[in-house]
């Protein structure tokens, strides 16, 4: 069953959304923001999934420079995503041109897509939450909230792209009435 027009139309512009959204998160340096005082003199450090900066002076993080293992995971489970939206990007307009049902693989991918998301900045927000320290003022950028809106995004492409599957093309339900 084909979805409609529209429905694609605002299913992939959705999911391209998310993967605007994923790629800004992930190349900012907003994702963590620390200030403490020493010496009368504020300290701010901002963070981000690979640089971190400190009074202007910014430095790349690797993946084999000591992070732990998790913080690996949190990057991986939101690079990952970006793959997967665009073969899902890819299956739903291809619905459209071909009389196979891809619609519905393309909702599974989009599923798939804000799970590892969700898991991403989960892992990231659990780890950052035990490096608070008395002194230190804390608090998210807005990176996070561009990876939780990323996976937002994934999973309203999802719903959309499953409703299509089990609605009707409205133009197709039309011309069979005409004929």
């Amino acid at each position: 069953m084909k979805m409609s027009v529209s429905l694609m139309v605002t299913t992939t512009s959705l999911a391209s959304l998310a993967i605007l959204l994923d790629v800004i998160a992930l190349s900012t340096t907003s994702w963590l923001t620390t200030s403490r005082m020493m010496l009368g003199i504020t300290i701010v450090t901002t963070s981000g999934l690979f640089q971190e900066c400190r009074m202007s002076k910014c430095h790349t993080l690797v993946f084999s420079d000591g992070r732990g293992r998790a913080e690996d995971l949190a990057a991986a489970s939101l690079i990952l995503p970006l793959f997967i939206l665009g073969v899902g990007i890819f299956f739903v307009i291809g619905n459209e041109f071909r009389n196979v049902n891809h619609g519905f693989t393309g909702g599974v991918l989009f599923s798939t897509a804000g799970l590892f998301g969700l898991i991403g900045v989960s892992v990231y927000s659990g780890l950052k939450k035990q490096v608070f320290v008395p002194g230190h003022t804390s608090s998210f950028g807005y990176s996070f909230v561009l990876a939780c809106g990323f996976v937002v995004l994934c999973l309203l492409s999802s719903m959309l792209a499953f409703i299509g599957m089990t609605r009707p093309d409205t133009n197709a339900v039309r011309l069979r009435i005409l004929t």
